[in-house]
């Protein structure tokens, strides 16, 4: 596994312990919505409106013509049933949590491809964990990667297994095609990135070993 350092707001440096880039899919109320020009207008919510990554995530939305609101992703379900909200961006595990196939006919996966992951890590403060013995930083890395590799393969699964659920509910499940990853990268090149990019030298690596992946 390998370690990384990141820098936060308060400049203290965080130690990453296990991390997982899980990817989202898109559920709108009824019909497909995987192209850009798709959401024109279109009201709705990315994942954890309350988190950094799901800022980048909701200034390529509106720059891609949808109308963002904020709002849990525990408040869909609700959201969608009573019309205030199109279409939802969120993981695979919250779809089948909260049930969402019971108002969404449609089914935009992340699987295979997408356009926005999300970055679950657990932190732990670098000055603490230099001061513990190395055994025990040991254990706390071997743990870390035990976890990682647990996680991701869930992530995995829970794509998979949330087409079929929609599909049983009578819905519709797609794939992203390249055409569309690639719409959405040029917009987030825009956007998203280049503000990530600006925030200081350690975001900037970050993102060019990122793009290096494409």
């Amino acid at each position: 596994m390998t370690a990384y350092s990141l820098e936060t707001a308060s400049t203290e440096l965080k130690r990453i312990v296990p991390w997982l880039t899980r990817d989202v899919d898109m559920e709108p109320l009824d019909g497909l919505v995987d192209g850009v020009n798709s959401l024109f207008h279109l009201p709705i919510v990315p994942a954890s409106s309350s988190t950094a990554p799901t800022f980048y995530n909701q200034a390529g939305a509106t720059q891609a013509g949808a109308t963002v609101l904020t709002l849990p992703s525990n408040e869909i379900y609700a959201a969608m049933q009573t019309g205030a909200l199109d279409a939802a961006m969120t993981s695979s595990t919250s779809l089948i949590s909260f049930r969402l196939e019971e108002v969404g006919k449609a089914l935009t996966t992340g699987r295979g491809k997408t356009y926005w992951f999300m970055f679950e890590p657990l932190l732990i403060s670098r000055t603490v964990f230099e001061k513990l013995p190395k055994a025990q930083q040991d254990v706390i890395m071997a743990v870390g990667a035990e976890m990682e590799a647990f996680a991701l393969e869930g992530a995995k699964a829970d794509d998979q297994a949330v087409a079929a659920v929609y599909q049983k509910a009578g819905g519709k499940a797609y794939d992203m095609s390249d055409a569309t990853v690639k719409r959405w990268q040029a917009i987030a090149r825009d956007t998203a990135w280049k503000d990530f990019a600006g925030k200081n030298e350690s975001c900037a690596r970050i993102l060019k070993l990122a793009e290096a992946t494409l």
